[in-house]
């Protein structure tokens, strides 16, 4: 049986992150971006392709789950990837000022995730 949460963990990555990576390269120079994210820089190049790796393996387990639902293995994988983004955007409040609306979604989409380990352990 699928699990939604899992679903939804995985929908919530692509969708932001199409969106964030696609902002991050089209308006690179807007202020939003550079309200959010800072100048672009050589760590902007950086963070997107992190970005691009998390919506890789994204696409890639959502695709596995849905195809295997009672997998163990796919299970933990997708509790790895989601377990390395709730460390990244807990800690975010600690190296960027906690106003910043990219630490804000951040740790709304955090929450999100954890509830959806919670689920995976079981």
């Amino acid at each position: 049986m699928l699990n939604y949460f899992i679903i939804l963990s995985l929908f919530i990555n692509i969708f932001v992150l199409l969106w964030v990576c696609g902002t991050l390269i089209i308006f690179n120079k807007s202020q939003f971006v550079i309200d959010a994210w800072g100048k672009s820089s050589p760590s902007h190049g950086i963070l997107i392709s992190v970005y691009i790796s998390i919506l890789f393996m994204s696409c890639i387990l959502l695709f596995l789950y849905i195809q295997n639902p009672i997998s163990i293995s796919i299970k933990y994988m997708i509790f790895s990837l989601l377990s390395f983004q709730v460390i990244y955007k807990l800690t975010t409040p600690f190296t960027v000022n906690i106003e910043n609306p990219i630490v804000i979604s951040n740790l709304i989409i955090a929450i999100f995730h954890i509830i959806t380990l919670i689920v995976i352990h079981g």
